[in-house]
């Protein structure tokens, strides 16, 4: 029989052999990336984390949609961080919603991005 004791005096020998090797630490380093990729991309693993198989990491998880009224109610809370963030995820992009952007815009001081906002709504959306 092989005790505990036993087996773990010889994976610290086996470590310590390993350790003073020449570039060892290059290696070490690179078995423990290697093991950390393989641990953390299991389905066990994400499970753990809280992350779900059917969801992606880019892109493709179900992003909410955001009206045009519930900008302006952003707006009138002084939340404009929000306001700027929600944009892109605008289920119909108005002239109402791009006059909240750019309000948004002034009241974050950032007056210089307006003409830019503009410009790229003008280009993207043209029905504006």
């Amino acid at each position: 029989l092989v005790t505990m004791a036993a087996v773990l005096d010889n994976l610290f020998q086996l470590f310590d052999a390993v350790a003073s090797a020449p570039m060892a630490q290059e290696f070490s380093l690179l078995g423990f990336f290697i093991l950390g990729f393989v641990l953390f991309r299991t389905e066990a693993m994400k499970t753990l984390l809280g992350r779900h198989s059917d969801e992606k990491s880019y892109g493709s998880a179900v992003h909410k949609t955001c009206s045009a009224q519930q900008l302006r109610r952003l707006l009138e809370a002084s939340r404009y961080d929000e306001v700027l963030d929600s944009w892109p995820l605008l289920d119909d992009f108005t002239s109402e919603a791009l006059t909240t952007v750019v309000t948004a815009l002034l009241a974050l001081d950032r007056s210089d991005d307006v003409g830019l906002f503009i410009a790229k709504a003008a280009v993207n959306l043209p029905h504006l």
